[in-house]
C-alpha cells in the first residue's frame, strides 16, 4: 500500500521545486470548510496513518460538515469546536461538531498515547448544553476540556474559569498522567480560581490537575500590566508551558509589558512605549513555586512561540523590528521579521536572530512576516519555523509571493543559521498556523486560507469564505539523498522487531549499513543516540524508558528514515 500510494504521487502530483540543497515533493493539498468562516486551526497525527483537525467554525451542516452545530435561536452568535478525523491522504474518516449553546473557540489538541485519547483544550461561554456540562462563570469566557476517543465519542469535559474572561488555553501531560494546563485569566480569585491576579489585567493562570482531573494547585504569574496578551490573527499555536526532561520543572513562555512588581523582577527598557510588550519567562518548580524570571526588552509582538531544545535550551520566537535585546538587526527599517531567541535553561542568551524579507511594498500593500506560528525541534536535526509572509523574493525569502499573504517554513541549524525556506500559497491570503512532522519524515502544513485563488500550488480552491488548508510535502537533502527512490529503497530495508517492544528493540537493515539511530519523544527530544558505524543491525536497550511512542531516525552514510517504536509495559 506505501508502495501504491508513493508511486501514485510521484507520477500525478510531483512537483520538484529546489531550493539551496533541496527537492521539495509536494504530495497533496485540500481545504477543509464550509459557506461559514473557519479558525484556529489545530492538527495532530495520532499514528502513522490518520490526523485529526481541530477548528472553530460558525456554520451549520455545509461543505465537509456533516455534523449540525449546537443551536439555541436565543443566541443570535454561536461557533462550536468541529473536528475531522482524516486519513493521510485527505479522506474524512468522521467529523463532529463539539460545543455548547453559544460560543466555543480557541482550539488545541493533544494526543495521549497512554490512553489513546485526543485531548481539546479551548474556550468557552456556553452554559451546560449539547456537548458541555456545566455554566459558565457568571457569564464569562472559561477555560474548557473536552477529552475523546480516537472515534470522535465523548468521555469527559471539564470547565475551568473565573468570574472574568479565560483564554489561549492549552495543556500538557506528564508521565504519572498529570495534566498542566494554562491560559490567559482576567479573574480575581472566585469560581475554580483560588490565586488571585496581580491586576485588572490579564495574567498567566497555570493550573495542575491529577490523572482524574481533580486539582491539586493553581497558580497566577504576571505584574501590574498586562501578561500573555492576545494574538488577533485567529492562529492560535502556543506551546506556553514547557516541562524539562527530569519533569521537575516547568517554563510558562509568555509576553509582559508590566514594570517590577508581582512576580515581574526586570524593568522594561526606559525608552520604549509603556504598552510596549517583551518576551519574558517563568520558571517554576512542580508544586507551582517561582523559581526565576527574566525578560527580553524590544519591540516586538506580544504572542510569543516556544521548544525546549533537545539539551534543555529554550527558543523563542515572535516578530519584531531591532532594539534593545534584540541584538541582531532585521531587514528593513520598520518592517516586522520574525526574531527567534535562544536562551540557556538558565535564562541566560545565547543568541538571537532575525528571518525574513525587505519590508518593500507587493501590490501597494507593505510587506512583513507576521505570527511566529510554530517551532519545532526536526526530526533530522536543526529546527523548523513557520509563520505568515507578504514579503517578495529576498533576503531570507527564496520565492516570490503567490498574490497575498503566504504560508513561510524555513529550516534553521543549532546557531540560528538558515538552512532553507519553502513557502505555500494562493492567489488570496494565507495564514499559516502550524505544521505536523511524519514519522515517515512528510510534512503536514497548514492555516486559514481565503476561499478561491488557485495557484500551482493551492490547488483545491475551497468553498465559500475561509477555510482550513492543508499542504502535505516531502524534502529531500540533495548533498545526500541522490533520488526519491534511493532513499525510498533504505526505507524498504529497515525492519523494528519486536515492536511494540518492552526491554529491547532491534533495528536492521538489509540494504545499507547503518551508522546511528536517534531516538526522539512525541515533542521532538532527543532522549537517546547509539552509534555504531557500519551495522547491519543495532539494538536499542528500552529499561530507562517510560511507556509511550517514539520515532527513531535511522542513519546510513548516504540516507536516512524515521521510523516509529512503540514501548509497552515493563513485565
Amino acid at each position: 500500500m506505501r508502495r501504491t500510494m508513493l508511486a501514485i504521487s510521484i507520477a500525478l502530483i510531483y512537483m520538484p521545486f529546489f531550493t539551496k540543497a533541496q527537492i521539495f515533493e509536494i504530495i497533496n493539498n485540500k481545504a477543509f470548510g464550509t459557506i461559514g468562516r473557519e479558525s484556529y486551526p489545530s492538527l495532530i497525527s495520532i499514528n502513522d496513518h490518520e490526523l485529526i483537525l481541530a477548528c472553530r467554525t460558525d456554520a451549520d451542516i455545509d461543505g465537509d460538515k456533516t455534523d449540525p452545530i449546537c443551536d439555541d435561536i436565543i443566541q443570535p452568535i454561536r461557533s462550536d469546536i468541529w473536528l475531522v478525523k482524516m486519513d493521510t491522504a485527505f479522506n474524512i474518516i468522521w467529523n463532529k461538531s463539539i460545543g455548547g449553546a453559544y460560543t466555543e473557540s480557541e482550539p488545541t489538541i493533544e494526543y495521549d498515547t497512554k490512553t489513546n485519547h485526543i485531548l481539546i483544550s479551548c474556550t468557552s461561554i456556553s452554559d451546560s448544553s449539547c456537548e458541555k456540562t456545566s455554566n459558565s462563570w457568571f457569564n464569562s469566557t472559561d477555560i474548557w476540556l473536552i477529552e475523546i476517543d480516537t472515534n470522535g465519542a465523548l468521555i469527559k469535559d471539564q470547565r475551568f474559569g473565573g468570574f472574568n474572561d479565560e483564554s489561549r488555553p492549552g495543556q500538557l501531560i506528564d508521565s504519572k498522567n498529570q495534566h498542566l494546563i494554562w491560559g490567559a485569566s482576567k479573574s480575581q480569585i472566585g469560581g475554580d480560581k483560588n490565586s488571585s491576579n496581580h491586576s485588572n489585567q490579564t495574567d498567566i493562570w497555570v493550573i495542575k490537575t491529577d490523572s482524574l482531573g481533580n486539582k491539586i494547585w493553581d497558580k497566577s504569574f504576571g505584574g501590574t500590566g498586562s501578561e500573555f496578551q492576545l494574538s488577533t490573527d485567529q492562529i492560535n499555536y502556543s506551546k506556553s508551558v514547557l516541562i524539562d526532561t527530569s519533569e521537575t520543572f516547568f517554563y510558562l513562555i509568555g509576553s509582559t509589558n508590566s514594570p517590577i512588581g508581582g512576580d515581574i523582577t526586570q524593568p522594561p527598557n526606559a525608552t520604549l512605549s509603556p504598552n510596549q510588550s517583551n518576551a519574558w519567562i517563568v520558571k517554576i518548580d512542580s508544586s507551582g513555586n517561582k523559581l526565576w524570571d527574566k525578560r527580553y526588552c524590544g519591540i516586538m509582538k506580544p504572542f510569543i512561540n516556544s521548544i525546549l531544545t533537545t539539551n534543555n535550551d529554550l527558543l523563542l520566537g515572535t516578530v519584531g523590528v531591532s532594539g534593545f535585546d534584540m541584538t541582531d538587526t532585521n531587514k528593513a527599517n520598520n518592517s516586522e521579521n520574525v526574531w527567534i531567541l535562544k536562551t540557556d535553561s538558565t535564562g541566560n542568551k545565547i543568541w538571537d536572530h532575525f528571518y525574513g524579507g525587505s519590508g518593500t511594498p507587493v501590490n501597494g500593500i507593505g510587506a512583513s512576516e507576521r505570527g511566529t506560528s510554530k517551532i519545532e525541534n526536526a526530526l533530522d536535526g536543526g529546527y523548523l519555523v513557520t509563520c505568515t509572509t507578504n514579503n517578495d523574493i529576498g533576503f531570507d525569502i527564496s520565492e516570490p509571493t503567490f498574490g497575498g499573504m503566504d504560508y513561510w517554513l524555513f529550516k534553521i541549524d543549532v546557531n540560528g543559521n538558515k538552512i532553507w525556506d519553502k513557502r505555500f500559497g494562493g492567489s488570496k491570503n494565507d495564514y499559516c498556523a502550524g505544521f505536523v512532522q511524519m514519522p515517515d519524515s512528510s510534512i503536514y502544513i497548514y492555516g486559514m486560507s481565503d476561499a478561491g485563488g488557485v495557484t500551482s500550488m493551492k490547488t483545491d480552491s475551497g468553498h465559500f469564505y475561509q477555510d482550513i488548508w492543508i499542504v502535505h510535502f516531502k524534502y529531500h537533502d540533495t548533498t545526500t539523498v541522490t533520488s526519491v527512490n534511493s532513499n525510498f529503497e533504505f526505507e524498504q530495508g529497515i525492519k523494528l522487531f519486536p515492536n511494540p517492544a518492552t526491554n529491547f528493540c532491534t533495528v536492521q537493515s538489509s540494504n545499507e549499513r547503518i551508522n546511528s539511530v536517534l531516538v526522539y519523544n512525541t515533542v521532538g527530544e532527543l532522549i537517546d543516540e547509539i552509534k555504531t558505524p557500519s551495522a547491519a543491525s543495532i539494538q536499542i536497550p528500552l529499561e530507562g524508558y517510560p511507556q509511550g511512542l517514539y520515532f527513531l531516525t535511522i542513519k546510513s552514510d548516504n540516507h536516512q528514515i524515521a521510523k516509529k517504536l512503540i514501548v509497552s509495559n515493563k513485565k
